[in-house]
């Protein structure tokens, strides 16, 4: 498994150099984390992971570790689900990254285009549309 500072190296690179070996060694990373935490609306029937706009489209944001997603969720103002306030409740899920591709891949049906990795920290990003594929090929299935 990597450690964060390795995919945030990774993400630098790539991010910097933008060739598709530094892509696929970076998503060779995300996909060998023992999982990815997703934030999500609390309180809702099943859980909705929480999107935000980047460069024009709709993104679902995940981080590469539970820390990462805490300090995201924090920065950003949102609380625990016993929160009073219901606009700012959330509530962090952690899940095998496999789960997590196939949970990412269904939000496509309701209009999110684009998962945005590690936001706050090291970010990056691919199109939802992709998904499936760059975990087929650098996911290790």
């Amino acid at each position: 498994m990597p450690d964060l500072r390795s995919i945030d190296e990774l993400a630098a690179a790539a991010n910097r150099d933008r060739s598709a070996e530094a892509m696929g060694t970076l998503w060779s990373a995300a996909f060998a984390a023992e999982s990815w935490t997703l934030i999500g609306r609390a309180g809702t029937r099943r859980f909705e992971p929480l999107t935000t706009t980047y460069e024009h489209l709709l993104c679902a944001l995940a981080f590469t570790s539970h820390d990462r997603a805490s300090a995201f969720a924090a920065a950003e103002g949102l609380r625990a689900k016993a929160s009073p306030n219901v606009h700012n409740r959330a509530e962090l899920v952690s899940m095998p990254v496999p789960a997590a591709v196939d949970l990412l891949d269904e939000l496509r049906s309701v209009g999110v285009e684009c998962l945005l990795m590690n936001e706050g920290s090291a970010p990056f990003i691919a199109p939802l549309s992709g998904l499936l594929r760059l975990f087929a090929v650098h996911g290790g299935v």
